[in-house]
């Protein structure tokens, strides 16, 4: 248990120094609705420190090939009306161009920073 939440912290000590922040749900996941994960990863967030969903700044829905309907893709985008919502399909290589067109803009976060700059999260 402490391990965890140790890594837990020191994985949102990391991301808390990232400007932008993008949520990615699996929505074949039938043990935690994708819309309730978005709402604990949100509190959560907050929890540790005020503003930090400020640097959210969409949400790719991944995994769109096994469901069976566009209903839970509507279901996101009215629950979430700030963010865009990206249903992509990794394995069918659906909708990841429109993807990397909404991260297009923030490519000049990354384009001057060294390799000693940029910080891998391995944990």
């Amino acid at each position: 248990w402490y391990q965890r939440r140790v890594r837990g912290f020191s994985f949102l000590r990391h991301i808390d120094r990232c400007k932008s922040l993008l949520y990615v749900v699996d929505m074949s996941n039938t043990d935690c609705e994708p819309i309730e994960t978005i709402r604990i990863l949100e509190k959560e967030l907050e929890a540790y420190k005020h503003g930090m969903t400020e640097n959210i700044i969409g949400i790719v829905a991944n995994k769109i090939d096994l469901l069976h309907g566009p209903r839970t893709i509507v279901e996101m985008a009215r629950a979430f009306p700030q963010y865009p919502v990206m249903p992509i399909s990794a394995l069918e290589q659906r909708n990841i161009i429109a993807v990397r067109n909404v991260l297009e803009p923030f490519k000049y976060l990354f384009a001057h920073q060294s390799e000693t700059d940029m910080e891998v999260y391995d944990q």
